[in-house]
């Protein structure tokens, strides 16, 4: 998390496909901010409202799981982790 931004990272290491032996030559490095208009966009594909809740120890580190939500509907949270496989933040459909 960056501030109230979760940012997604993702690496890929770079060489020669053509190499014998391919030794690496450099990385490539995707960032994603999860902001108010990425949550969005992605509520829009998934067809449902999506939101991002900080961890809440007491869920345990159950994957996913579902806490009350309104009157008629359940909310499915769904624990993020972070390179260490730490809970960072609930994912809430």
């Amino acid at each position: 998390m960056v501030g109230d931004q979760l940012e997604f990272v993702v690496g890929a290491v770079v060489h020669r496909p053509d190499a014998e032996n391919p030794v690496a030559e450099g990385a490539m490095l995707m960032v994603r901010r999860m902001g108010s208009a990425e949550l969005a966009r992605l509520s829009d594909v998934l067809m449902v409202p999506v939101r991002l809740e900080p961890f809440h120890p007491r869920h345990g580190v159950r994957p996913t799981h579902l806490e009350p939500g309104d009157d008629l509907h359940n909310d499915l949270h769904t624990v993020l982790l972070d390179h260490q496989g730490q809970p960072v933040v609930e994912l809430v459909l």
